[in-house]
């Protein structure tokens, strides 16, 4: 007989995509962040100007056939800095999450199924972390060690490190007690086989809803950050940039450049949380 062996990419396929309860948000939600994400990493061919020239139109130029989407108060246009800026802010997101799920859910794993004193010791250390606001020890990281993209990446992703680990802990006190779990062990698996093979496919569900709320947070944190002034550099085109600087000018009845870097932030983080609905919808029947 052939064995079947767990494979995680098609579990999340499946799981995710699969008809059920929850299908149309999973699909408005992966619809808007493909969207943005292909406009992103196509951005050098469909741009129709540098996004970072200064002069290309008039200053404060409201929408027109020339500039859909109107210029700053530098004369740059607002459409190519709107089709770039998703490059840094995306990819600010994707690494914090990819660190922080890296991070967090090996860590929980350990902790819980060892248990005794390192389960209380890692415990605390989260919970200590988990207790500061998350934008300002972001803010504090990042006045430390500088702005970048691996420093922003960096400090979003300790500030949710504890939130993977904590779900992971919860599901793993109670999964490690179960009959299956007893049988690996005495067939002689060693605990990382138990661990990766027969108790994280129980928990991937709760990894990935967990996963995408993270996503729609870290991209408003990292707006909040630019929009205090401790995000990337300004030179840079980024959508939380422009809504720093947009504030500024919607005074003087600039509203183009607020209204069209806000939406786009609106649209990432509502992509990410339309997922994370559904999915959730989909594996929770109390939910439904």
């Amino acid at each position: 007989m052939k064995r079947e062996y767990f494979s995680p990419s098609r579990f999340i396929f499946y799981s995710i995509l699969g008809r059920g309860y929850g299908r149309a948000f999973i699909v408005a939600g992966f619809s808007i962040i493909a969207f943005l994400s292909t406009m992103s990493i196509i951005a050098p061919f469909i741009s129709p100007h540098d996004p970072t020239k200064i002069g290309i139109g008039p200053s404060n130029s409201p929408p027109s056939p020339s500039f859909p989407f109107g210029t700053d108060q530098y004369g740059r246009d607002m459409l190519s800095r709107i089709i770039w800026g998703g490059r840094f802010i995306l990819l600010v997101a994707f690494t914090a999450v990819l660190i922080c799920a890296s991070i967090g859910v090996p860590i929980g794993l350990l902790s819980s199924y060892i248990g005794g004193n390192l389960d209380r010791s890692v415990s605390l250390i989260m919970d200590s972390v988990y207790s500061f606001p998350s934008l300002i020890l972001a803010v504090m990281i990042i006045s430390i060690y500088g702005t970048s993209v691996i420093n922003e990446a960096l400090a979003i992703a300790v500030v949710y490190i504890p939130s993977y680990f904590r779900v992971v802990r919860s599901q793993v006190l109670s999964i490690k007690e179960l009959q299956y779990v007893e049988a690996a062990k005495c067939s002689g698996a060693n605990t990382l086989s138990i661990l990766f093979k027969h108790i994280l496919p129980s928990i991937i569900s709760s990894i990935i809803v967990v996963a995408t709320v993270n996503f729609a947070d870290s991209i408003l944190t990292t707006a909040g950050l630019d929009f205090i002034g401790l995000g990337l550099p300004v030179n840079l085109p980024d959508w939380g940039i422009d809504l720093t600087y947009g504030r500024f000018e919607l005074a003087s009845g600039s509203w183009w450049v607020i209204l069209s870097s806000g939406t786009m932030i609106l649209l990432a983080a509502l992509g990410f949380s339309l997922i994370s609905e559904g999915y959730a919808e989909r594996q929770n029947p109390k939910i439904r």
